[in-house]
């Protein structure tokens, strides 16, 4: 699925090395930590789970697997 085909309310399955295409909410999955580093430039990888719950558009799945709902597409992402 493209990036720009990507609309809120949308559900994308997140693999290792995926890039995250749109700000969302983490559904389900295990062991996922994010590499945020393109877009707040700090190192330390962010763990996703039922807690901590966003993604961010831009940001890269660095382990885990995981499916999330789009909320926010285009410029009206944090990367925007």
């Amino acid at each position: 699925m493209s990036i720009y085909d990507s609309l809120p309310s949308d559900i994308v399955h997140l693999a290792i090395r995926d890039q995250v295409p749109a700000d969302g909410l983490f559904l389900s999955g295990f062991s996922v930590v994010i590499d945020e580093s393109s877009l707040t430039g700090e190192s330390e990888n962010v763990m996703v789970n039922a807690q901590n719950d966003f993604l961010l558009s831009g940001t890269k799945v660095k382990y885990g697997s995981c499916k999330m709902l789009i909320t926010t597409v285009g410029m009206r992402t944090q990367w925007g």
